[in-house]
């Protein structure tokens, strides 16, 4: 790669972060309350989940984490879990079809593949068997309390989890007989729209929660339109002995074109419903232990089309409107999962086990061209395939003093793939008030999705023989708020991956790979109003089809004013380079740029019980391009608005 090419990216994203650091010193002589301290990253009032399966202080927790609250969701009228993730440090998004209201893409971890990320709601594993990929569109924005995002291979608790974990945590049923909730709608250009609601309240010791919605576009580009329903139901149950059961349902049913590649002569549709639930039992044990039991079930129904465009040349005797051919995938998974906790003074230990059982089936219909030039034949069909796994973990959070070591360990079998042990070591130091360090060690796995280990057809086969993608990962990081006026945090990891993955039909095992690099975070405490927000990531690794170091370089800068009398405002810069891998089937000057987002809203109306709030966004302000691939170039500007009541 030209040295040149990527220092120009790097350069950019470290002048956003210089400018953004050059603001405290200024912020300090006109902040109005010079002595009070910002919350730290590391607030102790915020509990996390994900590291070891049991809440602790995010002081004492060694992982990389991020964390993104349902406050933060709502400000950003986003549509998509894209918009909220792509803003977050070490994480990247490529839109394949999506990103002008929703649709199908992936998220990376720090450089993983999106098949390495495990991703979960309500304890629901949405990592499909047919790719190992998740279908974020499936997971509605409305639903979600928090977002935990552990960064790095977490297989020593969750198991096959390479790349790290998103976990998805929904709203808490509700406690009062009189509902609260809220009301949203949006409307922007190209028939764009959106439209939910949710309530939360009590029936006697019943707690409920309720959601639905619609979103809806014709498409800014290639005709890529996007219609989808989605609902989702939380039961909380208060039993006696503190115990509590909660029961939760979700159906999720999107239909969307991912677009026209006349290069290709087709178009694509797809349509891909979602069925979930769980239901899980919690009970205290005595004064020092805990219970934790819980049950899941999802079913998915892929559905893709592709049919000729019936350009000229490219496939002749295929006319505008024919048959390319289909797919459908049809899929199963059910699990268990439980675990005791126990909580002695200076301990929090957990032992734990899980079940997994996944099941995915495929048919292909092949049209008229298909068959006469491939020789393929008019139905394909693959029978059923399973998988069995189950996984049995052990994990103690011991705090001495202000040092916090976090052990754990965890032992994985599948019924096709290998048997891994999975350990970890974490320290996390409070080394003052104000700073927190870090510092894990972590071995890891992915197990192979079953599609490659059993789904064949009349082309290409499976590969039984697939091994796990295996990762021993360092880590470090240093979370401090000693300059009083910025929130400060960097994190550094180097991820040594073997037996990667590589598609020569069927699936291999091939070279072992390295990922290492940084991420840099700065925020900056609101002074009249004014704040302002960085994170930098910078990546250095080894990809699958070359001996050179190639790199990415991913930044945001954010730029708010919240004046609640008046309006709240964000301009929201988002800069991606990928690696050359990447940009090598990207399109040349549509590659590279940052794109700005503007959001604007402000109250219109509040009574005791209600408040009513107004938003434009602008999006993509100055028409910039940021391609992945040339198949999917994003939206120029557009422009929506919205209301949004609250009772």
């Amino acid at each position: 790669m030209r040295q040149g090419t990527q220092l120009d990216p790097i350069r950019g994203g470290l002048a956003a972060l210089c400018l953004l650091l050059t603001l405290p010193g200024h912020a300090l002589a006109a902040a109005e309350k010079p002595g009070d301290a910002l919350d730290l990253y590391f607030d102790d009032a915020t509990l996390v989940e994900t590291a070891t399966r049991a809440s602790k202080p995010l002081s004492q927790v060694a992982e990389n984490v991020s964390i993104v609250t349902a406050q933060e969701i709502e400000a950003l009228n986003a549509h998509s879990l894209f918009e909220v993730l792509e803003r977050l440090p070490g994480i990247s998004v490529a839109y394949n079809g999506g990103n002008n209201l929703n649709g199908f893409g992936e998220a990376y971890l720090q450089g993983s593949r999106g098949e390495h990320v495990l991703v979960l709601l309500d304890g629901v594993r949405f990592n499909t068997a047919s790719g190992g990929n998740v279908a974020f569109f499936t997971i509605p924005l409305g639903i979600i309390e928090r977002i935990e995002i552990i960064k790095g291979p977490a297989s020593a608790a969750w198991g096959s989890s390479l790349g790290g974990v998103i976990n998805i945590l929904t709203r808490k049923a509700g406690t009062t007989a009189i509902p609260s909730g809220s009301l949203f709608a949006s409307r922007g250009e190209a028939e764009t729209w959106e439209a939910s609601g949710d309530a939360a309240g009590a029936i006697g010791r019943l707690g409920y929660y309720l959601y639905a919605d619609h979103q809806e576009t014709d498409g800014f580009v290639a005709d890529r339109w996007f219609r989808g329903e989605r609902l989702y139901g939380k039961g909380d149950l208060a039993l006696p002995g503190q115990a509590k059961l909660i029961l939760t349902l979700g159906l999720s049913d999107p239909a969307y074109k991912t677009g026209d590649f006349p290069n290709l002569d087709f178009s694509e549709q797809a349509r891909d419903r979602h069925a979930y639930g769980t239901a899980s039992l919690d009970a205290p044990l005595g004064q020092d232990f805990n219970f934790h039991l819980a049950a899941r079930r999802l079913t998915r129904d892929f559905q893709m089309q592709r049919d000729f465009l019936g350009l000229a040349g490219l496939f002749a005797g295929a006319g505008a409107g024919a048959h390319y051919y289909s797919e459908t995938w049809e899929e199963e998974s059910s699990g268990l999962s439980t675990h005791l906790a126990w909580h002695p003074s200076g301990h929090q230990v957990l032992l734990g086990a899980d079940l997994h059982r996944g099941e995915v089936s495929k048919t292909t219909r092949y049209g008229a061209w298909a068959q006469g030039n491939w020789g393929a034949p008019d139905f394909d069909p693959v029978p059923p395939v399973f998988e069995q796994t189950w996984g049995v973990y052990c994990n103690d959070t011991m705090t001495l003093g202000n040092w916090t070591v976090t052990p754990g360990v965890r032992y994985d079998n599948h019924s096709i793939a290998k048997n891994l042990v999975s350990p970890s070591l974490g320290v996390a130091w409070r080394v003052r008030a104000d700073t927190v360090a870090r510092a894990g060690l972590a071995q890891g796995f992915v197990h192979p999705i079953l599609s490659y280990l059993k789904v064949g057809d009349w082309a290409t086969s499976a590969n039984a023989n697939l091994r796990p993608e295996k990762i021993t990962s360092y880590q470090v990081g240093v979370e401090t708020n000693a300059l009083p006026p910025v929130r400060l945090k960097t994190s550094l990891f180097l991820h040594e991956v073997k037996e990667s993955w590589v598609n020569n039909l069927p699936w291999e095992n091939g070279a072992d790979l390295r990922r290492q690099g940084l991420e840099l975070e700065a925020e900056t405490r609101p002074v009249a109003g004014v704040s302002a927000l960085a994170n930098l990531t910078w990546i250095d690794f080894l990809p699958e089809n070359t001996k050179e170091h190639d790199y990415q370089t991913v930044a945001n800068l954010i730029l708010r004013y919240d004046n609640e009398a008046l309006l709240r405002a964000e301009l929201a810069g988002h800069y991606i380079w990928w690696d050359q891998l990447q940009n090598a089937v990207g399109s040349g000057n549509r590659y590279g740029r940052i794109l700005w987002d503007l959001r604007l809203s402000r109250r219109i109306l509040a009574t005791d019980r209600t408040e009513t709030r107004a938003f434009v966004t602008v999006r993509n302000l100055f028409n910039a391009y940021q391609t992945q691939s040339w198949n999917y170039v994003n939206p120029d500007r557009w422009v929506e608005a919205g209301v949004r009541v609250r009772f």
